[in-house]
């Protein structure tokens, strides 16, 4: 991921193409209803290499978070040089954020205005993306560090990730 926001813009075109009322006008619903798909939010990286997987989703109180494929996903990577899988032990993180009423005024609130429609209230009445208030996050993997679902402050939560990435 850039470091810097490219277009503002989630497109949804792909997610609703693939789902099994859509792609079943091509292969039928019985083999629509095998096609499973999970977008990954995402992945942060150093050089190249993964370092977190994260699913995130939008706050509003539920105690589930599907993680499954992450988990597979982190546990596994194909090495080409010696031709074998091999354990990556990369953390699996479930993220829940809670919007805040205040507008987050250190991004660039235009790229994001011309690029993405209003869907749930990410914007306030000026056009301005809003911060976040508090996370919630949960580890799945690797064991030692499943604590349950922890509140944190958007400090934390940026503490969080470079305790991991750092060792900090």
């Amino acid at each position: 991921m850039s470091s810097q926001e490219q277009t503002g813009i989630r497109d949804l075109i792909y997610s609703a193409w693939h789902r099994e009322d859509s792609i079943s006008r091509f292969i039928g619903l019985s083999s629509a209803k095998q096609m499973s798909m999970q977008d990954i939010d995402f992945v942060e990286y150093d050089y190249s290499k993964p370092i977190i997987f994260k699913e995130v989703g939008l706050d509003f109180g539920q105690s589930y978070k599907d993680v499954k494929l992450l988990l597979k996903t982190s546990r596994l990577c194909y090495d080409f040089k010696n031709d074998i899988y091999t354990p990556l032990k990369i953390p699996v993180l479930a993220v829940l954020y809670t919007p805040s009423d205040k507008i987050n005024k250190y991004v660039n609130h235009k790229t994001y205005r011309d690029g993405l429609q209003k869907k749930i209230d990410e914007f306030d009445e000026y056009g301005g993306i809003r911060d976040i208030e508090n996370f919630r996050v949960k580890c799945f993997y690797p064991e030692f560090m499943q604590h349950g679902w922890q509140n944190l402050s958007p400090r934390e939560y940026a503490e969080y990730l470079c305790n991991i990435r750092f060792g900090k």
